[in-house]
């Protein structure tokens, strides 16, 4: 299961690259809220999460694969594929 939260177009002007956003229809973005709202329950701790510097490691989830897996925007820019490790007493899954 992949769902794109947000579809970008990339275009180059005058020599830079630039992002603009591709618009949804109303029905897709609130479901696509809806899905990002249970994904954050979810993976509350991680999502949450701060660096050193008391900045949020995630800036904005771009895509969510699974309960888990997501592509999201770090605090410096990058463009991040990470799956979220759960804890269940002392077993990782």
């Amino acid at each position: 299961m992949k769902i794109k939260v947000k579809k970008y177009d990339y275009v180059w002007l005058e020599g830079k690259l630039h992002r603009s956003e591709v618009k949804q229809s109303k029905l897709k973005c609130y479901f696509n809220s809806l899905i990002v709202f249970i994904f954050k329950l979810i993976n509350y701790k991680h999502v949450m999460a701060k660096d050193y510097n008391d900045e949020p490691i995630v800036k904005e989830i771009l895509e969510i694969r699974g309960i888990r897996s997501c592509r999201y925007v770090g605090n410096g820019g990058q463009i991040v594929i990470c799956q979220f490790m759960w804890k269940f007493g002392k077993y990782y899954i």
